[in-house]
């Protein structure tokens, strides 16, 4: 809305704010996805103001609270990397900015080696039923909690593999999410004249449905379905920051968005 102001533009966001995307992570809150989100955004405003060091420390700081912030907060930043590298002059500028998120890579590969040499499995087991044993909630489930925490990956991915497909085309989980995924793109190609299929717009689609191989091994397939939105929006953000923007010449958008709104 700050680049370009039009009717469009104004519906865009009313569609992602009262899209599905607002209302899971709210009914999550306690997956720390709102935190995860946040650490993404704010790694991105300091990677886009040239202050590569705190966006690393926040990047690596978000993959110690989730490490699936390795596919929905590192993408962002690498694309933001990506346009302020292609814009910097300076060689040392450049190499400041690749660590913004190589650091958190490390961080990611050092937790997946300390999990597979460190950790004694079962005793981690054991004392996740305790702690979880304790919380009313989910005290009937914490064996079951405790158990899919502490399986090895290979071993989830073998047993998960099999409903990937199943998960990603969900017809109750795509007639929810698809609609406000696809107006945000529109919006996208539209304000930013991407020709689509192009590879600038493959790449933005990369970088929106990178959280969908999560269906491989998790089976909570609304929450990484809807992913999507967010990083539909994030990315609509960061090309706004750094792209012209332009106004459509005609309603095309408007009439795609007002239905789904």
């Amino acid at each position: 809305i700050r680049h370009n102001f039009d009717n469009g533009i104004v519906l865009m966001p009313l569609v992602f704010v009262s899209s599905p995307y607002i209302v899971m992570k709210s009914h999550v809150f306690g997956y720390l996805d709102l935190i995860i989100i946040m650490c993404a955004v704010v790694s991105v405003v300091l990677t886009m103001s040239n202050r590569f060091f705190w966006a690393m420390i926040i990047s690596s700081s978000a993959m110690l609270i989730h490490e699936n912030y390795l596919i929905i907060g590192i993408p962002f930043v690498f694309f933001a990397s990506i346009i302020k590298y292609r814009q910097s002059n300076s060689r040392s500028e450049k190499i400041f900015n690749i660590s913004a998120f190589i650091l958190p890579l490390l961080v990611f590969l050092f937790i997946v080696f300390l999990q597979m040499y460190h950790h004694d499995n079962l005793q981690l087991r054991k004392e996740l039923i305790s702690h979880l044993s304790s919380f009313d909630f989910i005290s009937t489930r914490s064996r079951h909690v405790a158990i899919w925490q502490t399986i090895d990956f290979m071993t989830f991915f073998n047993d998960q593999k099999d409903a990937f497909f199943d998960r990603l085309f969900h017809h109750k989980t795509l007639i929810t999410f698809i609609p406000t995924l696809f107006v945000i793109l529109f919006s996208i190609h539209s304000t930013h004249r991407i020709t689509p299929f192009s590879m600038t717009s493959l790449f933005i689609l990369l970088i929106v449905l990178i959280p969908l191989p999560m269906h491989l091994v998790a089976f909570d397939t609304a929450r990484i379905s809807i992913y999507t939105i967010g990083s539909a929006i994030i990315t609509h953000w960061i090309l706004s920051e750094t792209r012209s923007t332009v106004t459509p010449e005609n309603n095309l958008f408007t009439l795609a968005a007002l239905p789904v709104l």
